[in-house]
């Protein structure tokens, strides 16, 4: 049986806690780097959802093009077609305006890949699939001084 993208949607939206209208002082802008389209638009939605401004590169050369602007946050998948996510996240980390952006992988590869993500310059390793609440949860540990305080 293939999953598509709204069966994903369905069941994990409706499995994730009610979210705020506003989580943020301003709508964080998140690169989304990833190669599936099922994962690209299950991730894009929840970011959505979430309240982010959500830009898509497909592989990791887009991505490094797509870096002369600046985001708030990159999430990050390790296996593109082109070249690796490493490598699309070393380089990423020399533009004067990441160095400390928060790049966050979301991979489905083990713990294993974590001392390879480190030498990348990636902060953070996440398992996929991701709840939507796992990544809100991800963009308000990375993203703090964007959060409203109650």
């Amino acid at each position: 049986m293939q999953t598509s993208a709204s069966h994903i949607l369905k069941y994990t939206i409706q499995e994730a806690q009610p979210l705020p209208n506003n989580l943020f002082v301003r709508k964080p802008k998140i690169l989304l780097v990833e190669d599936t389209p099922v994962i690209q638009h299950v991730h894009s939605k929840f970011l959505q959802i979430i309240g982010c401004d959500i830009d898509v590169a497909v592989n990791g050369y887009a991505a490094i093009k797509k870096c002369s602007e600046r985001f708030d946050l990159i999430f990050m998948d390790l296996g593109l077609p082109d070249i690796s996510g490493y490598e699309a996240s070393a380089t990423i980390r020399k533009f004067a305006i990441h160095k400390n952006t928060p790049i966050v992988v979301l991979t489905s590869y083990g713990d294993e890949v974590v001392d390879d993500c480190i030498i990348a310059g990636i902060n953070e390793v996440v398992s996929k699939p991701i709840p939507i609440d796992g990544m809100r949860d991800v963009l308000l540990r990375w993203l703090a001084p964007l959060v409203i305080q109650n």
